[in-house]
């Protein structure tokens, strides 16, 4: 959905969004005006993600996926407060691309950026998962179907790449977030059984 808005001097702009477990949303907000910043908040208010610049131009975009049934709260403001006119808010459903297992799968991320790869696993496999970040500190997940994390890695910094091994709990679809820490850039995600 998209939808056009304005934006006072020194105003911030609420909006408030209801997901589903395992939605994928990317959200956009682009002006002419002013340079918008992005927050997303939970009902109670608790700090999920932000974005400043990740849709290009001065522009914002933040991927996030919601592993629960919630509310959430989109923040939008001016860069430093100064700002103020016509903004644009666009929120769009992404779903995870297949990752065939044994096969390499390669993308590429904008600052801050994140992307889904799906696929379908048997209880008992043990899976890694290797990333190969080109220039840009990235982070890798693995979640099933419930968002439940099964391994994580994320070097802080200490290099491009990430390496994960997992046992599958059950048979079900499981996925697995590459997300971008520091900087942007080509990536290749290869899977091994």
């Amino acid at each position: 959905s998209e939808a056009v808005h304005e934006l006072a001097l020194g105003a911030i702009a609420f909006f408030q969004c209801k997901t589903r477990a395992g939605q994928r949303v990317e959200l956009f907000v682009d002006s002419e005006r002013f340079d918008p910043t992005l927050q997303l908040f939970d009902a109670g208010g608790r700090f999920l993600a932000s974005d400043d610049d990740g849709g290009g131009g001065g522009n914002c975009r933040l991927s996030r996926t919601f592993y629960e049934e919630r509310n959430a709260l989109v923040l939008v403001t001016s860069l430093g407060g100064g700002g103020s006119g016509a903004f644009r808010v666009r929120m769009e459903e992404t779903a995870p691309t297949l990752l065939e297992l044994g096969r390499r799968a390669r993308g590429q991320l904008a600052p801050g950026g994140a992307d889904l790869w799906g696929f379908e696993g048997a209880e008992g496999t043990v899976l890694v998962v290797s990333l190969r970040a080109e220039g840009f500190d990235a982070a890798l997940t693995v979640r099933d179907e419930r968002g439940v994390v099964l391994g994580e890695d994320d070097r802080h910094g200490l290099g491009t790449g990430c390496l994960l091994s997992v046992r599958l709990p059950r048979d079900g679809r499981y996925t697995s977030e590459v997300r971008a820490q520091g900087g942007q850039g080509a990536y290749s995600l290869r899977t091994f059984l």
